[in-house]
């Protein structure tokens, strides 16, 4: 069974705005400045002015109850769902000017269960 909705999905931005200097992210510092992030504008947000660094180099767990943000974070950061506030710094640049596509080819996730071939 097909799902025709999946059609009408906008296509993702091939390009960004921003020239990427070469090896960008060098030091791999993250940024999270006063980030709101809502699933559906009749819902509540799922972050709400959220503010954090991460050094470059840095190793990070995100822990917390089911409902407390955490995929909502390494959304925001993949930009797999828009931010409604703030912005989100890699190396002081705007991740928001950056075609998802090269963001995410920069980024690496290992996730809860992890599973490896």
């Amino acid at each position: 069974f097909f799902q025709y909705k999946y059609l009408d999905i906008p296509q993702e931005e091939s390009c960004g705005s921003l020239a990427i200097p070469e090896g960008w992210p060098h030091q791999g510092w993250i940024e999270f400045q006063n980030v709101t992030l809502r699933y559906l504008p009749s819902l509540p947000p799922a972050l709400c002015d959220l503010s954090f660094t991460i050094p470059g180099g840095t190793q990070v767990g995100i822990i917390g109850r089911t409902g407390a943000g955490k995929s909502s974070i390494l959304n925001a950061l993949f930009r797999l769902s828009p931010i409604c506030g703030g912005y989100i710094l890699v190396d002081n640049l705007d991740i928001g000017l950056i075609s998802s596509r090269y963001l995410r080819s920069r980024f690496a996730v290992v996730p809860q269960s992890p599973f490896l071939l």
